[in-house]
């Protein structure tokens, strides 16, 4: 494996995570923006897949929106047990995840949704979450590329 390419992408995770460390910073000084994604794609944001039936909104949901507008917004795959499941899109979830602005905002949507995948991409999303993620040196590689496709 190049060392120059898992080089980069170690910056990447670095650069991403200090900038969310920042906006958490930053969102309590800055006025609120008006929200632009409502409560299921809150829910979508932190979660690392999701089961399109069982999604449940952040707080209580409005008629505005519905599962079918996150929908149009994620892909559909098959998770190793074959079964079907969606991701939101990369530039859908960093909107969404600048939108919440906060560790504490993210761990609400996280509780919205309590049954969730035991996915390693799981608990690592949730692990920046909670702020208590491994230093990205001690990060496998894997991770970490799949990480930095995740767009954290």
């Amino acid at each position: 494996m190049d060392q120059s390419y898992l080089a980069r992408i170690r910056a990447q995770v670095v650069e991403e995570l200090s900038r969310s460390a920042s906006s958490d910073q930053a969102a309590h000084e800055q006025p609120a923006v008006m929200s632009f994604y409502g409560p299921y794609y809150e829910a979508a944001a932190v979660l690392s897949t999701f089961d399109s039936k069982r999604l449940k909104p952040v707080g209580a949901g409005t008629n505005e929106e519905s599962v079918d507008d996150v929908l149009a917004d994620s892909v559909l795959f098959k998770d190793v047990q074959r079964n079907s499941c969606c991701r939101l899109l990369p530039e859908v979830r960093q909107d969404v995840l600048r939108q919440l602005g906060t560790r504490e905002a993210m761990q609400r949507a996280l509780a919205a949704n309590p049954e969730r995948s035991s996915d390693p991409l799981r608990r690592m999303l949730e692990a920046y979450i909670h702020g208590d993620a491994p230093e990205v040196e001690r990060q496998s590689t894997v991770l970490i590329r799949t990480l930095a496709h995740f767009s954290l």
